[in-house]
Formats: C-alpha cells, sequence, structure tokens
C-alpha cells in the first residue's frame, strides 16, 4: 500500500494490526514463508465487509481521520479504536474471517454528530 502512514501497530494470536491514513486498519497473518513472513488478509473499512447497520455518516467521517490507537478484546472479537478527532470507536470482527462482515459504532455518543 504506496504512501500508506503508520500510526499504530497491536499485536494479536495470529499477527498482527496496523492503523493509519484514511481510517483504515490492516490485519496481517504469520506464514511459514521465509520470504515473506506475514500477509495482509484485510484492509478495512470495505464496503463489501460493512455491516448493513453500520452509519454511512460514520464511515464518511471514518475516511478522513487518522487511526491513532488499536486495541483488541481478550477473545478477539471486539476492536477498540481511537482517530485522530477524538471518536473512540468499537468494530466488532471474526479475526478467523476479518474480511467477512464488520460492524462499526461509536463507542460513546460522538459529539456534534447528530
Amino acid at each position: 500500500m504506496d504512501g500508506f502512514y503508520i500510526d499504530t501497530i497491536r499485536t494479536y494470536s495470529k499477527g498482527f494490526i496496523v492503523g493509519g491514513d484514511k481510517g483504515q486498519i490492516l490485519i496481517f497473518e504469520r506464514t511459514d514463508e521465509p520470504k515473506t513472513p506475514f500477509i495482509r488478509v484485510a484492509t478495512l473499512p470495505t464496503m463489501s465487509a460493512v455491516s448493513s447497520k453500520t452509519s454511512p455518516l460514520l464511515l464518511q467521517q471514518l475516511a478522513t481521520t487518522k487511526v491513532r490507537c488499536i486495541d483488541l478484546s481478550s477473545s478477539e472479537d471486539s476492536l477498540i479504536f481511537a482517530t485522530e478527532n477524538q471518536q473512540i470507536l468499537k468494530m466488532t470482527i471474526n479475526m478467523e474471517r476479518p474480511a467477512d462482515e464488520v460492524d462499526y459504532s461509536y463507542l460513546v455518543l460522538p459529539f456534534h454528530a447528530r
């Protein structure tokens, strides 16, 4: 991904998660190949993977900001992340199939969003 600015990295049981520009989160998994020890398995958000429950306004706002920090629940089914405009969001995700349907929501109600 050319020109992608990485702001945060978080490890998980199968690899690592990267957050940065345009509200994007990239998920990488470990491989057994010495020449390519990790492969990218998902770049989120993508319109094909976003749940119908996710607000289009939330996705529009997310695309204009950077992901500053990320953390993963101990069961690895929820990803919490903060953006540079001080929003905290929750992403419900299946780490076994991260490119499948993902649901984004505000962890708390955002200021000035409605």
